[in-house]
């Protein structure tokens, strides 16, 4: 074998080699929006879809591109069985109060100040002979 011919199948086998220990780059996270499941080396390159403002509700650590959906804070009742009940809230306050029955019309012989809920018992004055 000469010399030459020795050298270019060396160099060859060189190239054919490390071409072939390249790893593919690419987003390696399954939960990215581009996650390369051929991937073996990340890149870096990974979209995760979330909020990103650290001052809204549904505000995600994971995210590193906001998908506009961050929803603020709304504070409020958020129990379904209470009188002042906020379905709106998202974030309970503590300022839920608890339904009290009892005649809620001023004009009412029986009249009950702490009432929040009329429960038909109202009982208005007759006025006449």
């Amino acid at each position: 074998m000469n010399t030459k011919f020795a050298t270019l199948l060396f160099l060859s086998l060189i190239v054919l080699f490390s071409s072939s220990c390249k790893k593919e780059e690419g987003c390696m996270n399954p939960s990215a929006i581009n996650y390369n499941p051929d991937a073996e080396e990340d890149d870096g390159s990974c979209l995760i879809l979330g909020c990103t403002n650290p001052t809204m509700f549904n505000y995600d650590p994971n995210a590193n591109t906001d998908n506009g959906g961050c929803i603020p804070f709304i504070n409020g009742c958020t129990d379904a069985t209470m009188f002042n009940y906020n379905p709106l809230a998202n974030t309970d306050n503590g300022t839920c109060i608890p339904f009290a029955y009892g005649c809620t019309n001023a004009n009412a012989l029986n009249y009950d100040p702490l009432a929040n809920t009329d429960d038909g018992s109202c009982v208005l004055p007759i006025y006449g002979c």
